[in-house]
């Protein structure tokens, strides 16, 4: 995404949105912007972390005697997908989408190419859902961001996901969207050998023919560069941090202790 989703311990996806801008509706029928980018630059930036103070070596014994309780911050499971089941809806709309990504984006880079496009096809509904969810659900503090996030940090994901989404049977979008959800919060995002069934109602004849119709006509997560972008959202980055039970550790970011 904007400056990259850090997959597993050292693989690094780059996403990102569209350059240019627009709404989620002019997003599904307008290709991506492809902003330039110097040879140079890397490939995963991060430009802040949320940094949590630590009382400084020199305060007294009685001076940390007034300083207020802090909540301790809580762990980030290693495991499944955190908050993909949060009762708030924008940290549940984040871990969907993010979740979704970082799993697809792993097994396109160091797993099978033609999974990855068959994965990518399968989650398509759901992260349609999510980048919805997103903008219906987005925080009040955060409304001076919503095109950055939507738009600029979102959008050329959601592009490609729009492409594979409109391959399926509109019958069993709902049903696929569901069965992707479902598998994902099991098996979580840190496998680049990820497997999941079709739902029931999805028929796998036409599912393959989807599938083999978006890889045709896309580039690998890995290699398309409109995924790439500059898009800045340091007040999200920080609210899923405070708010959300993934910290904002699906978008690359880390807690970091200053102490």
């Amino acid at each position: 995404m904007h400056r990259g989703l850090l997959i597993g311990a050292s693989v690094l996806i780059l996403a990102g949105c569209v350059g240019s801008g627009g709404t989620i509706a002019e997003l599904q029928t307008s290709p991506a912007t492809v902003a330039a980018r110097d040879a140079d630059d890397p490939e995963f930036v991060r430009t802040e972390s949320v940094v949590v103070a630590e009382p400084d070596a020199s305060t007294s014994e009685l001076d940390l005697d007034v300083l207020p309780d802090t909540p301790e911050i809580p762990v980030v499971p290693e495991t499944g997908v955190p908050g993909i089941d949060s009762a708030d809806g924008f940290c549940r709309a984040w871990s969907k989408f993010a979740g979704s990504f970082q799993a697809v984006g792993l097994v396109s880079a160091v797993g099978d190419p033609g999974n990855a496009f068959r994965l990518e096809v399968f989650a398509s509904p759901a992260v349609v859902d999510a980048v919805f969810a997103l903008d219906a659900n987005l925080p009040a503090e955060l409304e001076d961001e919503r095109f950055a996030l939507v738009a600029d940090f979102a959008g050329p994901y959601f592009a490609r996901a729009s492409a594979a989404e409109a391959l399926l049977d509109a019958d069993v979008r709902d049903a696929v969207a569901a069965a992707w959800i479902l598998q994902l919060t099991e098996l979580g995002v840190d496998d680049p050998f990820l497997d999941v069934g079709l739902p029931g109602a999805a028929d796998p004849a036409l599912f393959a023919s989807a599938v083999e119709a978006f890889a045709t006509g896309f580039p690998s997560i890995v290699e398309d560069p409109s995924l790439m972008t500059d898009a800045q959202i340091p007040l999200t980055d920080a609210y899923l941090a405070a708010n959300c039970p993934d910290q904002g550790t699906l978008g690359g970011n880390d807690i970091v202790i200053d102490g």
